[in-house]
């Protein structure tokens, strides 16, 4: 799965029994990039081209600030 960037938004992977994204409603306003590098402190502390894939500690957080229930 390609992913777009981690300052557009957080990578959720397809396995991730937690989170979903619902791509026809995502606006790629950043909201769940930003709270999940400046709340859960997560997004920014690795690099997703590096690692290949997202890194989620399913705190819920990206849900909640998303303005139009994507996630």
């Amino acid at each position: 799965m390609e992913h777009l960037e981690q300052n557009v938004r957080v990578a959720v992977e397809l396995d991730n029994p937690s989170i979903r994204r619902i791509e026809e409603k995502c606006i790629k306003c950043g909201l769940c990039a930003s709270v999940c590098n400046d709340f859960a402190s997560v997004n920014s502390h690795y690099s997703l081209q590096k690692c290949g894939h997202g890194i989620c500690v399913n705190c819920g957080q990206c849900v909640k600030v998303c303005p139009v229930a994507s996630l």
